[in-house]
């Protein structure tokens, strides 16, 4: 079972539940009225604006073709700024540094964890392969995200953030990570976190049905459907759930905050668009509210 960097894209899309888009809170009614995906960033001497562009990570980049507005932006741009794309790590992600996965699983979880990789990857895949020893919390969970996905039958979907960022290197254009797979592994000091997390994803592999995304009622699916109609809600006054907020070893909102400052140095250099999962836009701490913090204006664009 060898996992690579791109199944933390998996992660990231797939801790998407349909059902926060109807949780009751505040409501930033500005996005009500303007049903976007893109930002623009002005102000703060910057020479040309910048914009931000909420990604769905199961959608492909065709979808952001469609739509002129967003094509122009991404012509325009001399810059992609991306969560981990390009990366050093591409070749495959170690574990020399990350918590190992089957020391914290309990005797009942390891069973059937056994059992799920041997059904969905193959009766040579189960935990006593070699390979899976000493695999590490983030490949353990990218694992179950996969296989999830190829038993549902949908493990082949297109990646927006990949596409992107190879449509900008095949124009020569820059492309730039704002962090590492590194940047997200879990210290030794921190097992109880680890352990939370895997716990939470292992009871996943019952719910496998919700990863179908051509099963029109699953959470995925509902997701990509408000996603692409723009029936999206940014609850720019709103705390994240906490059920999103958990990402590996760090935050939304820790990741967010790190990322600002490689986000402003890029748009004060040249025309830069950043493309992030679009709860990275979303609540009080997102870089809507992060950037407009810092003297920018950020605005929605008209689709």
């Amino acid at each position: 079972m060898r996992l690579c960097i791109v199944l933390l894209f998996l992660h990231i899309f797939c801790a998407i539940n349909a059902s926060v888009f109807a949780m009751n809170g505040t409501v930033d009614s500005t996005f009500k009225r303007q049903h976007t995906i893109a930002w623009k960033v002005t102000g703060k001497q910057l020479q040309h604006p910048g914009y931000l562009i909420g990604t769905c990570h199961a959608v492909g980049k065709s979808f952001l073709d469609s739509i002129p507005a967003i094509r122009a932006i991404l012509q325009q741009s001399r810059c992609l700024l991306t969560e981990l794309y390009p990366s050093d790590n591409s070749d495959g992600v170690t574990t020399t540094t990350d918590i190992q996965a089957l020391p914290l699983l309990d005797k009942r979880q390891y069973a059937l964890m056994d059992s799920f990789f041997k059904a969905t990857a193959g009766p040579t895949e189960g935990l006593d392969n070699p390979d899976v020893l000493h695999i590490s919390v983030y490949d353990f969970i990218g694992g179950i995200r996969e296989m999830l996905l190829r038993r549902s039958g949908t493990a082949a979907f297109a990646q927006m953030d990949r596409e992107l960022y190879e449509s900008f290197h095949a124009a020569a254009k820059a492309t730039y990570a704002l962090e590492k797979a590194t940047d997200l592994y879990f210290r030794p000091g921190d097992t109880v976190a680890a352990k939370a997390l895997l716990d939470r994803y292992i009871s996943t592999v019952s719910q496998w049905d919700e990863w179908d995304i051509s099963n029109p009622q699953s959470d995925i699916a509902k997701f990509i459907k408000r996603y692409k109609t723009l029936q999206l809600d940014y609850q720019l006054s709103a705390t994240e759930p906490t059920a999103l907020s958990q990402q590996f070893s760090k935050t939304i909102a820790n990741r967010n905050k790190n990322w600002l400052p490689k986000i402003e140095h890029y748009m004060q250099q040249q025309p830069t668009v950043v493309a992030v999962g679009f709860y990275h836009l979303a609540f009080t701490t997102g870089l809507i509210n992060l950037l407009r913090a810092d003297g920018y204006n950020v605005t929605p664009v008209a689709l």
